[in-house]
Formats: structure tokens, C-alpha cells, sequence
């Protein structure tokens, strides 16, 4: 899969419109990648919690950069 933030974040707010997303994407762990478009610069994160993908995906919708130093 490859969203855009705006996307990604779309998504996430919007829990009703996106009941499948959700159920799928709380149901499978895995790693992922972020990329700055601008600078090229790659941060690979994985999410294995109780909420998956869909639960780190919240954490960035949120405010950006999910508590993460480097994408501060």
C-alpha cells in the first residue's frame, strides 16, 4: 500500500467511511516505511501491538510523527 500522510490520515479520521481499512489493518501486524519526498531521508517502523498497523497508524495521524525522535 502507498498513501500519501493527507491520505493516510483520511483513512484514520474518518472510522465509519473506512470500516474495512480499520478491520484490516488492526488484524495484521508488519513493517513498514516512511518516506520524505522532499529530502529522500527512509524510516522503517514496524507495529505489533493489539491495534497492528492500524494502532501506529493512528499514533502518526495524530500528530505527525507517532512519538518518534527522528521524525520530529
Amino acid at each position: 500500500v502507498i498513501l500519501d500522510y493527507e491520505d493516510m490520515k483520511k483513512i484514520i479520521d474518518n472510522k465509519d467511511a473506512n470500516r474495512d481499512w480499520h478491520r484490516m489493518l488492526e488484524s495484521v501486524a508488519g513493517v513498514y516505511l516512511i518516506l520524505d519526498t522532499i529530502t529522500g531521508m527512509q524510516y522503517i517502523g514496524s507495529a505489533n501491538g493489539k491495534e497492528g498497523i492500524l494502532g501506529r497508524w493512528k499514533q502518526y495521524a495524530r500528530d505527525g510523527h507517532g512519538g518518534n525522535k527522528l521524525l520530529k
